[in-house]
């Protein structure tokens, strides 16, 4: 994710991502959002919803704390998870993920999830088309 994107990420949900530059001990949000731009919109949406959550829960409980532990792309959907989370936060991030399968992780349009020379992915048809271009030409440089 472009860091411009991975910087709004952390100043408007500064809860959830308050680990972004933890140690690699302590949680994998160290090494920031490992997906692509075309997922920003669905990541701002859960975000959003898991940062209000957020500041409820830990208003009632702060010994508590909620907050992203990994964001990655895994067998082309998004994979998001969380130290500590509730029945509600997990639905949201379940409707995340599967909207990620029908979401082009490159542009963010319309897009299915594809194989490409064993790798999965979630793209829309110009951004396959580019991704194979480039696979195929890799294979026989």
């Amino acid at each position: 994710m472009m860091s411009i994107l991975d910087q709004e990420l952390v100043k408007k949900f500064p809860l959830l991502y308050r680990d972004r530059s933890g140690p690699a001990t302590h949680t994998l949000m160290g090494f920031g959002f490992d997906c692509g731009d075309g997922w920003a919109d669905i990541l701002f949406a859960l975000s959003r919803k898991l940062e209000t959550e957020i500041r409820r829960l830990e208003k009632k409980n702060p010994d508590i704390q909620y907050k992203a532990s990994q964001v990655k792309e895994k067998y082309g959907t998004l994979s998001f998870y969380m130290n500590y989370s509730t029945p509600i936060m997990n639905r949201w991030i379940g409707e995340a993920e599967k909207l990620s399968a029908r979401t082009c992780e490159t542009c963010g349009h319309r897009g299915k999830l594809v194989n490409i020379n064993m790798w999965y992915s979630t793209l829309c048809t110009p951004c396959r088309k580019k991704q194979e271009d480039y696979a195929n030409h890799r294979l026989f440089d």
